[in-house]
């Protein structure tokens, strides 16, 4: 056994039982374990080895007795400490809550009360600590928990501990001591002999950001960020957020003075001046409209992640929307809390909407996996813990609500059907054109909205069954997707999608004559009316209001942000969000952060990069002494490139903020990479030499190029391209520099993630159809019919370098499956290789890479994916527009 959970669990199996990976940081690996010896869950951290090699077991364990002194009431203690089978580890008590930072990527800004509170609890127990001459030096959110709402700061001394056992030998393992935006001036000079002041600059800053949504200093780089902190004064809270007491706003900014004799000398007098002015309750009424804005503030919305708070959460907010029958009423508060998946539970890939809300805001439907087992539909009430299976929903996408509530309507394959909530024997209402589904919409004049990706038109059917018709149909190769029923039985909103680009705008429809009017120039995917306001989605992941005139259909003033950080699946028009008609929002959450990890055949992997990014699509170049990979932040991306030998992570291409740079791929030749660009006014593929030079584009065909690879003849392009309408996804080639494209497929299913063999005769590409996606292989450029590789789905295939070797995902598993051509290929073994929680499943492009030596590239999520509920978000909407001037 060489992987560290396995040496950690051998080394320590009669005092902890190992229970699985809770995540991974810059120094460590945590686990959840069992403590034996007195029948408790303990979070076990476990230095990296090769941190733990450069510091030695005996040096560090005696610089860790120090923090075992540390007794208080909101620090995280240290329970134990050893070293097991050359691996260096502490214990401290597992907490059943949520970090600082979890909650600040949901809420982004916290209630001010909330906030001081937060700050005077870590502020109590930093003083504890420098009484003791101990300095914590890594403050930040990422180590602040929140249990029950208040406090409790982990990993104290553990920083202390790592440089006095490590000395000058830490520059060795590139680990840098302290996060760049909470770092103090003189500890990011390298200052070694830094003291408490050190500590309430860190503090000060994830003050700052509680009360404004962002730290005091932020930057693409560490240098820029440091920088910034040397040499720039923060913007004052006030400026970001009119509400910040002056008091309040006056102890934050001392705090981050930046030299430290100009700050607090001590926690108790930062503490002091917070408390000054935490009284000030008039102070937190002020605005532009002069309006009493403090009801914003009566409810704590920080709430740990726990089972039982949210249930609590959930079921409060639930009680106060039906006690009388109807939706929430305006004056209800809004209530947020996290839905948690259950073990074993998957969201599937699909292109469409995995989940909706009842329209009393009472449940969510969703579409996920459990076990292995198909896609189905299940049903979460939110006064109820558990979510169930709903009988008669297997393979099915797109669910909608009846306009009661006691209905769905939902695809599978090529139908479109209905059943009660509670289950029971599928009512086919219609066969409908296409293989895949875009979105439906149950409107209150008893007729389903819907679209597929085999048209550009919206069709009707009635609720009961009966003759398709077409109901809107878009002009060129616009498809119309994701529509929306509203409160008016007699009218939807809907998503156009330019085949050419990224180019998505909203529209707002009649049933009744089939007029559609564009709503506004910014909206990107649309969520519904609310209080006369549109409500949508931006581009970037923000929710926005606008003014809306309801006869008209067009919004009839500027939208302002209500909500931010929702997931968007950019390409497709699509939100992951939904709002029901009594005002509750629910959306995946769109904050990304993940791990680039080498792994092999067997599972073991260890990190490819220290930090912590939105990392997607990683690629090893053709000598394996690189890697290319796109990163996002904020729903845009960027290429980045890493080279092997020094560990030296940069951007290797994208600045431009309306511009998205994605999905990168070598030249064969190892001198170029290409990928794709995508801004409002359209797609495009662009090249770049790894040794310099400009972006230039690659001549491509009049439509647009969603994903592109080269044969090992450096000329010939395989790329995934949109065929005649919006929905539909072909293969085609051609020559460069010619843009005379041959099609390699041609049918109405959903062809991704093409790849040429090593020798270019044959292409693995997977191909969507009736929900199902499987992995193919075909001669190339043909004649010859192809051959499915993959049994019981699979996507996005990759090639070994011997040519007789294809791995793709399979829901969390990957899988290798051998092929012979003599002279047709054929399957010869078929076998699974390892499992986890990877990002194996991109829904059009291959997330993982293999190298020239079988070594895998693979990215792991360190923050579980999660469902946001704003229950009320009708009062939320209404406070954000007030205290930015809107109405």
């Amino acid at each position: 056994m060489t992987d560290p959970q396995s040496r950690l669990a051998a080394a320590l199996t009669d005092r902890y039982r190992i229970e699985r990976e809770l995540g991974q940081g810059g120094m460590a690996t945590v686990y959840l374990a069992h403590d034996l010896r007195h029948e408790r869950e303990v979070a076990i951290k476990v230095l990296h080895p090769d941190l733990g090699a450069v510091l030695g077991s005996e040096r560090f364990l005696s610089e860790i007795k120090t923090t075992a002194r540390l007794q208080h009431p909101h620090i995280l203690p240290l329970l134990d400490s050893g070293a097991a089978d050359g691996l260096l580890y502490y214990v401290m008590p597992y907490v059943r809550g949520e970090t600082l930072r979890s909650c600040l990527a949901r809420d982004r800004q916290l209630p001010i009360e909330d906030a001081l509170r937060i700050a005077r609890e870590v502020a109590d127990a930093l003083g504890a600590a420098h009484a003791l001459g101990i300095i914590h030096r890594d403050i930040k959110p990422e180590n602040i928990l929140l249990q029950g709402g208040h406090a409790l700061v982990a990993d104290f001394g553990i920083a202390l501990a790592v440089q006095h056992a490590g000395g000058a030998r830490m520059t060795q393992t590139g680990l840098s001591l302290g996060t760049p935006q909470y770092m103090s001036p003189e500890q990011a000079m390298g200052e070694r002999a830094v003291d408490a002041r050190s500590d309430i600059y860190a503090l000060g800053a994830v003050t700052y950001e509680m009360l404004t949504g962002d730290p005091p200093f932020t930057g693409t780089t560490v240098q820029a960020i440091i920088a910034k902190a040397l040499t720039e004064r923060p913007v004052p809270p006030s400026t970001v957020r009119d509400t910040v007491p002056p008091g309040v706003e006056q102890a934050v900014l001392r705090a981050l003075a930046k030299l430290p004799a100009d700050r607090f000398a001590n926690a108790a007098e930062f503490v002091a001046a917070l408390r000054a002015d935490a009284p000030l309750t008039g102070a937190m009424t002020r605005s532009r409209g002069g309006a009493d804005q403090s009801r914003a503030f009566a409810t704590p919305r920080l709430r740990a992640a726990v089972a039982g708070l949210v249930a609590l959460a959930a079921v409060g907010g639930w009680l106060l929307g039906r006690s009388t029958g109807h939706a929430p009423a305006t004056a209800m508060s809004a209530t947020r809390f996290v839905l948690d998946q259950k073990p074993g539970e998957r969201t599937p890939v699909i292109i469409g909407k995995v989940f909706t809300l009842s329209p009393d805001g009472s449940t969510m439907v969703y579409v996920a996996t459990m076990g292995g087992r198909a896609q189905q539909l299940y049903r979460r009430r939110f006064d109820e813990l558990e979510s169930l299976a709903i009988p008669g929903t297997a393979g099915a996408t797109d669910p909608a609500f009846s306009p009661d509530g006691k209905w769905l309507a939902f695809f599978t394959g090529a139908r479109l059907v209905k059943l009660p909530l509670e289950g029971g024997t599928p009512i086919e209402l219609a066969s409908v054109p296409g293989a895949t589904s875009r979105g439906l919409a149950w409107a209150g004049n008893g007729q389903i909205v819907f679209a597929t990706n085999a048209s550009t038109t919206l069709f009707v059917v009635s609720q009961d069954g009966g003759r398709v018709r077409e109901l809107f149909k878009a002009r060129g190769s616009s498809g119309l997707r994701w529509p929306v029923a509203l409160v008016d039985p007699d009218a939807v909103l809907f998503s156009s999608f330019s085949a050419v680009g990224d180019s998505v705008y909203v529209f707002a429809g009649s049933l009744k004559d089939g007029s559609a009017v564009q709503v506004n120039d910014e909206a990107y995917h649309p969520l519904g009316v609310l209080d006369g306001k549109l409500v949508y989605v931006a581009r970037n992941g923000d929710v926005m209001a606008a003014p809306f005139d309801a006869r008209a259909k067009v919004t009839t003033g500027p939208g302002l942000r209500v909500a931010s950080a929702v997931q968007m699946s950019i390409g497709t028009g699509l939100a992951i969000a939904t709002l029901s008609h009594g005002g509750d929002l629910l959306y995946r959450d769109g904050a990304t952060a993940s791990q680039l990890l080498y792994g092999d055949a067997k599972g073991n992997t260890r990190t490819a990069v220290p930090d912590t990014m939105g990392f997607q699509s990683p690629r090893f170049s053709p000598d394996g002494r690189k890697v290319v990979v796109s990163v996002e932040s904020s729903n845009r991306r960027t290429i980045w490139m890493l080279d092997r030998g020094s560990g030296i992570l940069s951007k290797f291409a994208g600045d431009e903020v309306a511009t998205t740079r994605d999905r990168p791929e070598w030249s064969p030749d190892g001198r170029r990479v290409f990928y794709r660009l995508q801004a409002p006014s359209g797609n495009s593929v662009a090249v770049r030499s790894v040794d310099g030079g400009s972006e230039t584009t690659v001549p491509t065909p009049h439509t647009a190029v969603n994903e592109l690879v080269m044969s090992r003849d450096n000329a010939t392009v395989l790329a995934r391209v949109s065929s005649g309408f919006a929905s539909s996804q072909d293969l085609w080639s051609w020559k460069l520099p010619d843009t005379v494209p041959t099609r390699v497929t041609d049918n109405l299913e959903f062809e991704t993630g093409a790849r040429f063999s090593p020798d270019g005769k044959w292409v693995a590409y997977s191909s969507e159809t009736s929900g199902v996606r499987e992995v193919f292989v075909a001669p190339f450029p043909g004649p010859g019919g192809r051959v499915q590789v993959s049994t019981g789905g699979g996507g996005l295939p990759i090639w070994g370098r011997d040519g007789k070797t294809l791995y793709y995902p399979q829901a969390n598993r990957m899988m290798a499956t051998t092929l012979s051509f003599a002279p047709d290929p054929a399957v010869t073994g078929r076998r699974t290789l390892f499992e986890g929680d990877y990002a194996l499943d991109d829904a059009l492009h291959a997330p993982y890479d293999v190298g020239p030596d079988g070594t895998f590239l693979l990215v792991r999520p360190v923050r579980e994916v999660r469902t946001v509920v704003i229950r009320g978000f009708r009062a939320e909407m209404q406070t954000q527009l007030a205290k930015q001037g809107g109405r």
